[in-house]
């Protein structure tokens, strides 16, 4: 069980450990999983915020990294999780999570903010019959949110159920539409379902500004919820001070169905994601791959000769796919193949 002095204990640790990091960022292998998440990261501060001046921006990024990480090893933990259900303050004007009307339930839209499992907790609490809406890039994961869902519902000795529902699954809408009807309650993330676009659809995508920058966007969900003929409904989580935690629950977004309202519902939920993170930027876990949605992702790849790189550590990252070794250029995002280039040490 945690309490606030092992809490606090753990989060001096992670904070030692990425103060650690960033001093040794040169000596890590281009190919260290620390070393690419600190520099998507940087990346994405750098454009979707534009924060150019380097202290100012990998200040805001140690600190991104310290919440990544205490997400990641200490509220998402299955021995951990149900410690945090008693510190949750819920901010709900709406009543969406208590409503007992039997009307059909709304999809309940997060991202990946702050401790985001808090909606389960709470769903938990309220014996709600989950069904989480997961991408087949996350498979891996459910074992590990199931593990989490069970050491909450022992905890709090509910009758709650969960069930994943994949999103690539030729039934996936006979799935829903069965759930919809059986009165349980859909939850996905929008920001990791699929923004990233392996294919376009110029007709259903969307582009609108984000930030700094623009993104594209798939709307799926908003049609998802006309063919239910149910409610989308944003969440956010966030945590406040020790243990304790915030789960913020939107109102209802109520569209007639028409093609320009499915993209309002959608840019209404980005807003409502884009207001959190002006309020809250170091409580986004998004900030690792959030790339993946803009509309120029689709980068150019053109070689380099090593003699050209000799300004590149502020505003260029390294890495390696394969045998070959890359840049990628924070500011624009483009990524250029280096030629000649011996070793494959950051400083090299």
């Amino acid at each position: 069980m945690i309490d606030v002095q092992s809490y606090d204990a753990e989060r001096n640790n992670l904070k030692l450990y990425v103060d650690n990091l960033y001093e040794n960022l040169s000596d890590r292998e281009v190919q260290d999983k620390d070393y690419l998440t600190f520099h998507y990261v940087d990346m994405n501060v750098y454009h979707f915020l534009g924060i150019a001046d380097d202290l100012e921006r990998h200040l805001l990024v140690k600190k991104i990294l310290v919440e990544i990480l205490t997400t990641r090893n200490i509220d998402h933990v299955p021995e951990f999780a149900a410690d945090f259900a008693p510190h949750i303050q819920v901010v709900d004007a709406n009543s969406i999570l208590d409503d007992v009307s039997g009307r059909r339930l709304p999809i309940l839209c997060g991202f990946h903010t702050g401790p985001y499992w808090s909606i389960f907790i709470e769903l938990i609490r309220r014996s709600r019959e989950i069904v989480a809406i997961f991408p087949p890039s996350l498979e891996a994961k459910k074992s590990q949110v199931r593990e989490a869902y069970l050491a909450v519902r022992n905890r709090l000795r509910t009758q709650s159920s969960l069930d994943f529902i994949d999103l690539t699954d030729k039934a996936f809408l006979v799935k829903a539409r069965n759930c919809v009807t059986q009165g349980k309650q859909l939850v996905l993330f929008l920001d990791g379902y699929g923004g990233y676009l392996p294919s376009t659809n110029e007709r259903r995508d969307l582009l609108f500004p984000f930030l700094a920058t623009e993104l594209r966007i798939k709307t799926s969900i908003a049609r998802l919820a006309n063919a239910l003929r149910i409610e989308c409904v944003p969440f956010n989580a966030i945590r406040t001070n020790g243990l304790a935690r915030k789960l913020i629950v939107g109102g209802s977004i109520k569209k007639n169905g028409s093609d320009r309202d499915v993209s309002e519902t959608t840019i209404s939920m980005f807003k409502w994601l884009e207001e959190y993170i002006r309020a809250e930027p170091s409580q986004w876990e998004g900030w690792i791959y959030f790339h993946t949605f803009l509309s120029g992702n689709s980068t150019e790849a053109a070689n380099l000769e090593h003699g050209d790189t000799t300004t590149w550590r502020a505003r260029f990252f390294k890495f390696k796919a394969g045998d070959e070794f890359y840049l990628t250029d924070k500011q624009t995002l483009k990524i250029y193949r280096i030629n000649n280039l011996n070793g494959g040490r950051h400083g090299e």
